[in-house]
């Protein structure tokens, strides 16, 4: 018998997150890189501590194109986004940047070539070692829209090795990202084979091995892009300008009722790190045009 993830969200489905724009804006226009975001507003829900307020990641964004679907390693050292800014090679590239430690400013991000291709590519998800990716693309080859696509490489410092198609999770529609929670064997997908866009939860036994169980997570009218934390037990989800938060007791219970835990204009993307103490998200600001946010919890 197939089983149902239950999610009670009153939601509709979102667009797409990096070339995003907004004339209604609700970031202080005296905003600037590396400062942050006075308007977002905050709750702590679960026993968490309340959110911070989100900070603008310096250069990697670009304040005349977008930039967003952004993941990062648990060391907060790689950090890799997808960008419409021009130099790429398609409609929506894959770029990174590397810092030296967690508190050192970043450098201006470079072109992912290895992972990009003439056509769009988007939702870029790394692995907590920094030796696997996941994301998106409209590349010929796939069987729908956006499918996905796997790449490894030898060590940190080495080339993307060349994508593979990811026929376990790719079908004839949008298949738009996946987050997958710690240990490997449990993620959230992005997708709309089921006519919108909307979560699944995904499962392997393995984690060299392919996805073989796609549940569908029950969202009423919808949910856009999706992040789990805690070992799973926490479903992190963005629509209508906000990021909304969902638990469950364990791995074989539904997700309970959702609750709103930050806001901000556009709000998407959410990347949230598994100890859900720092999350990546993507808002709009002064310059109309996505850029990458990082908030973490209050001390």
């Amino acid at each position: 018998m197939e089983h149902r993830v239950c999610l009670f969200l009153a939601l509709a489905a979102c667009g797409s997150v990096a070339d995003k724009s907004n004339s209604d804006a609700s970031i202080d226009a005296g905003n600037q890189d590396g400062q942050s975001g006075s308007d977002a507003d905050i709750d702590a829900p679960g026993g968490l501590r309340p959110w911070g307020t989100p900070i603008k990641l310096g250069v990697v964004n670009d304040p005349a194109n977008g930039t967003g679907d952004a993941s990062i390693t648990p060391d907060l050292l790689t950090l890799m986004f997808r960008s419409v800014r021009p130099g790429g090679v398609g409609a929506g590239d894959i770029y990174t940047s590397h810092r030296s430690s967690a508190t050192a400013a970043w450098p201006a991000p470079t072109l992912v070539t290895e992972l990009d291709s003439t056509m769009d590519e988007a939702h870029p998800w790394i692995a907590p070692d920094g030796l696997r990716i996941y994301f998106s693309s409209k590349r010929t080859g796939g069987p729908g829209d956006f499918d996905l696509y796997t790449s490894v490489r030898a060590n940190t410092t080495s080339a993307w090795g060349t994508p593979v198609l990811m026929s376990d999770l790719s079908g004839v529609s949008s298949d738009l990202e996946i987050a997958l929670a710690s240990g490997g064997l449990i993620g959230v997908l992005t997708s709309s084979r089921g006519g919108t866009r909307a979560p699944y939860l995904v499962s392997r036994t393995t984690t060299a091995g392919a996805f073989t169980s796609i549940q569908a997570i029950a969202t009423g009218t919808g949910c856009d892009d999706s992040a789990l934390a805690n070992g799973g037990l926490s479903l992190y989800c963005s629509h209508d300008d906000a990021l909304w938060m969902a638990t469950r007791p364990d791995l074989s219970s539904d997700f309970g009722t959702p609750v709103s835990v930050l806001t901000g204009t556009s709000l998407s993307d959410p990347w949230i790190s598994d100890d859900q103490n720092t999350a990546l998200i993507t808002l709009v600001d002064d310059t109309t045009v996505g850029g990458i946010y990082m908030v973490t919890r209050e001390p």
